[in-house]
């Protein structure tokens, strides 16, 4: 490891929140692995229990409770004690106060999805990796902007992965699934349809997927997995995915799967318009506004696979070698 460039994290994730920020984290500390840079965490205890999940050292985690709401002086005199080369912040309860404070140890890179202010004048650079991100209107000269899918932070297992068609279709309501999809699409499940597979995912509680696989073991055609570590693999081998206009929808575009998508949160609302207009697969819409009817048109008639994939499957590179050349010439 390059023990002069040490990059700092600071977010968080849980049964609440979810693992989209997590999870797009840990694919850039990937690359910054790749590089021979050190990482390191500032995260509450729930989000470090994921990332103990993910067999991050608990030598790289340091743990503040309310990190996004506690006293701004708490986080500095940890970061002060840290002294980042740099530091990645991915979290919807940014405030400007926060920001500001931390840029005065190192730069900030912030990861945005919807631009509900002008950020980018708040950071040193600013990563927005979603299609349709250049329709936002961020400022050029106020940050260094890294936007657009090809600068998608996808986990190293999907690098160098290549898509095969000999699978079921494959449904992923979301890490934590607090909407209760994975439930319903069960019993919506017609024996007539095509074979499927349900990815119920690593924040469910355990008995929650245990119940699940118990009271549809009997279906022929649906399949309960829960929290797969050969997942990548799956959605690889897969014919069709349906899933959250989450970074798992870019995991799907980058293999050019066949693709439905749904949304279970506000910041996956655009997402899911842009994979509609772009043509990219078919948006079902916010979770209960559809039901049955339309699941069914869309396995009877699903979209085609994309010819060409517009996400940069090693984009989680691109951005750790962006920061790493940022800190070695300022």
């Amino acid at each position: 490891m390059n023990l002069n460039n040490k990059v700092l994290f600071i977010t968080h994730g849980g049964i609440s929140i979810g693992g989209g920020h997590v999870s797009r984290c840990l694919a850039i500390a990937e690359a910054f692995g790749e590089l021979k840079t050190d990482v390191m965490w500032l995260v509450d205890s729930e989000t470090a229990a994921m990332l103990y999940g993910r067999n991050v050292s608990k030598d790289a985690i340091y743990i503040l409770e309310n990190i996004f709401t506690t006293e701004v002086k708490n986080v500095m005199d940890q970061i002060a004690k840290l002294l980042p080369s740099y530091c990645i912040i991915d979290s919807y309860k940014i405030i400007s106060k926060f920001i500001k404070n931390i840029r005065k140890i190192c730069p900030v890179l912030l990861i945005d999805d919807c631009r509900t202010y002008p950020i980018e004048r708040e950071s040193d650079s600013l990563l927005n990796y979603n299609i349709g991100a250049d329709r936002l209107g961020y400022e050029t000269n106020a940050a260094k902007l890294l936007i657009g899918p090809g600068f998608t932070p996808l986990k190293k297992a999907f690098w160098e992965l290549v898509p095969q068609q000999d699978g079921n279709i494959l449904i992923m309501p979301g890490a934590s699934d607090l909407l209760d999809v994975s439930e319903t699409i069960l019993r919506w499940w017609s024996d007539e349809w095509s074979c499927a597979e349900i990815i119920v995912g690593p924040l469910v509680p355990s008995e929650k997927a245990r119940r699940l696989k118990e009271n549809f073991s009997s279906r022929k055609n649906i399949l309960v997995t829960y929290n797969p570590p050969i997942l990548p693999s799956l959605m690889a081998h897969s014919r069709m995915i349906i899933c959250t206009s989450s970074v798992t929808c870019y995991e799907a575009l980058s293999l050019k799967k066949p693709l439905g998508v749904f949304q279970v949160a506000k910041n996956q609302i655009g997402i899911g318009n842009e994979i509609m207009r772009q043509k990219l697969g078919y948006n079902l819409g916010f979770w209960g506004t559809w039901g049955r009817a339309e699941l069914s048109k869309l396995i009877e008639t699903p979209p085609e696979s994309i010819k060409h994939s517009i996400v940069n499957p090693k984009g989680a590179i691109e951005i750790a070698k962006y920061i790493i050349y940022y800190i070695d010439n300022n």
